[in-house]
């Protein structure tokens, strides 16, 4: 499966800034899906491993805004930041 990196990293960036800011507006009114606890609470865990690059007060609520694939990856881009900055130094 190829991953075009560049728009995901825009679209989690988007979706960050607007949760950051605490605007629930993504455009067009969506209804919201049934997501099982258990889901929200696996992609929280997985948050909090890139804690350092999100505001963690708001981890519960990208937990249930984000999907998994979103969740992996977030993830990979701060983990190739992260090796990125590694390398520089």
């Amino acid at each position: 499966m190829v991953v075009d990196l560049e728009s995901q990293s825009r679209r989690i960036g988007q979706i960050t800034a607007l949760s950051a800011a605490g605007n629930r507006d993504f455009g067009a009114p969506v209804a919201k899906a049934k997501i099982s606890l258990a889901a929200v609470e696996r992609r929280a865990e997985e948050l909090d491993t890139i804690a350092s690059v999100l505001p963690i007060e708001r981890r519960d609520e990208l937990a249930e805004l984000l999907n998994d694939h979103d969740v992996e990856t977030l993830k990979h881009l701060v983990e190739r930041g992260m090796a990125t900055l590694r390398c520089a130094h």
